[in-house]
Order: C-alpha cells, then sequence, then structure tokens
C-alpha cells in the first residue's frame, strides 16, 4: 500500500488568513520569511508580494503545499525567477504547524528544486536559512543543496542578532543528483 503523496498548486489570495495564522508573533514570522516580516501583518506583505508579482525582472511564484487526504493547506513556499543572471531563490518555506514533525520538508523541498531547474534559465537555485535551523539546513542538504558561507547577524530581532547561511545548488549538480536516483 503506498501513501498518498501530497498535491502542488499556486497559493490562493483567500489562503492568506490561513498562511497569517500559522505565525503567533514577530519571532515567528521572521524565521519564516526574514527580515521583510519585521512588519507586524503576514497578511498584508503577502498581498502585496502576491500583487506585484512581478518586479525589476524577478517573477515570483507562490506555491501551496496540499494534504492529499483533505486538500487543505499544509505548506507553502515562494521561488523568485530572476532570469538576467539565470538564478532562483527559494524562500518563505512553511509547513503548518500541526503537521510539523511529520517528514512533509522532503516532498515541498523536493518540488521545489524540481519546479526551479524546470526553469530551462535557472542555472542557480538559492536559498538562506538560519544557521540554528538545523531541521531545515538538514532538508535543504538532502536536496541537494550546499553551504556557501555565513550571513553574520543577518537581522535583529528581541534582542538577539541571528546569523544565516547562504546554500544553493547548481544545475549541474541537480541534474547529475537527479539522474543518480533514476
Amino acid at each position: 500500500m503506498s501513501e498518498k503523496k501530497p498535491h502542488f498548486r499556486k497559493l490562493k489570495y483567500d489562503e492568506i488568513d490561513e498562511l497569517h495564522s500559522w505565525f503567533k508573533n514577530q519571532t515567528d514570522r521572521v524565521l519564516w520569511a526574514g527580515a521583510s516580516f519585521l512588519r507586524p501583518s503576514v497578511k498584508s506583505e503577502m498581498q502585496r508580494l502576491m500583487t506585484i508579482g512581478e518586479a525589476k525582472g524577478w517573477k515570483r511564484e507562490f506555491w501551496a503545499m496540499l494534504a492529499p487526504e483533505t486538500k487543505g493547506l499544509i505548506g507553502t513556499f515562494q521561488l523568485a525567477f530572476y532570469p538576467p543572471a539565470r538564478q532562483a531563490t527559494l524562500g518563505r518555506v512553511a509547513i503548518k504547524p500541526e503537521r510539523r514533525e511529520q517528514g512533509l520538508a522532503n516532498p515541498l523541498v523536493g518540488f521545489a528544486v524540481e519546479r526551479a531547474f524546470g526553469h530551462k534559465a535557472v542555472h542557480r537555485l538559492e536559498l538562506n536559512v538560519y544557521d540554528f535551523n538545523k531541521q531545515a539546513i538538514a532538508s535543504y542538504q538532502r536536496h541537494g543543496f550546499k553551504i556557501e558561507g555565513l550571513r553574520r547577524d543577518a537581522v535583529h530581532i528581541g534582542g538577539e542578532a541571528w546569523s544565516s547561511l547562504v546554500m544553493s545548488q547548481l544545475r549541474h549538480e541537480y541534474e547529475a543528483r537527479v539522474g543518480a536516483l533514476d
């Protein structure tokens, strides 16, 4: 008997309220989406980002991961593509709080990487992750990301300075990894 896999589709505006409920405080918001979410409202920032979609050469895609049994929202991520530099950025990765610790990051990150490199122009996929978020770092490494460097004291929150890691994967690394899995 095979386990049902989550389904993916573009995030809808009417799901922003539910997404907003996943983040109880500023620390949760910044852990999820970085310093741009030091503002109090996930809802208004997400609406702004989804509305502008394309800005100064960047094209953003917001994705929803749905539970196979209910089709309810259980995860999200954003891909931002910058074709002039042949790069994409993975960000705003989140799993619904009550669905964490269930292995859902694996299909979410796997789909995100596949989607990014599905764009033939993408040579490099990168992300930033806080250096204390060991589970996320391990998940990204399982999907072929390599640590490139440390952004020291990248954001200040609650009287603390958080550092983040820059991680990336290049197209030839992705193709070699996927080829090895076949």
